[in-house]
């Protein structure tokens, strides 16, 4: 059995997001956003990864999330930071991201805030 760790995946991952200009990068959605963040985002391992022996494969959820405008959603925004995460390299060694991901359309949570989520196929190789 291998031992992929959840929390190294999960920071390995959110520091390519950020070297793609999206600094404010975190691993779960704060309880509060004081008033001059406009944008963040969430990267997180979604349920588990299934040991495959020679590697493992699971899925990473990334978050991307604006402050709406005008009681609107900030669609241009939300745009401009999937184009920037769509640019995330195929392979973060020892990670490999299998394509594009499926996106999920965007939904308000009612704090002022919509969210588009990117679902990425992600393998890993074992140890």
């Amino acid at each position: 059995m291998n031992n992929f760790d959840i929390t190294d995946i999960e920071a390995l991952f959110s520091a390519e997001v950020r070297k793609l200009g999206l600094p404010r990068v975190w691993n779960n959605r704060p309880k509060a956003i004081s008033d001059d963040i406009s944008d963040f985002v969430v990267v997180r391992v979604s349920g588990g990864i299934t040991d495959r022996a020679a590697y493992g494969d699971f899925r990473v959820l990334v978050y991307l999330v604006a402050r709406d405008i005008k009681e609107m959603k900030n669609a241009k925004k939300l745009s401009v930071m999937q184009k920037k995460v769509e640019g995330l390299p195929l392979w973060i060694d020892p990670l490999l991201i299998n394509g594009k991901p499926r996106i999920i359309g965007d939904t308000a949570d009612d704090f002022g805030f919509h969210t588009r989520i990117l679902n990425f196929k992600v393998f890993i190789k074992s140890k």
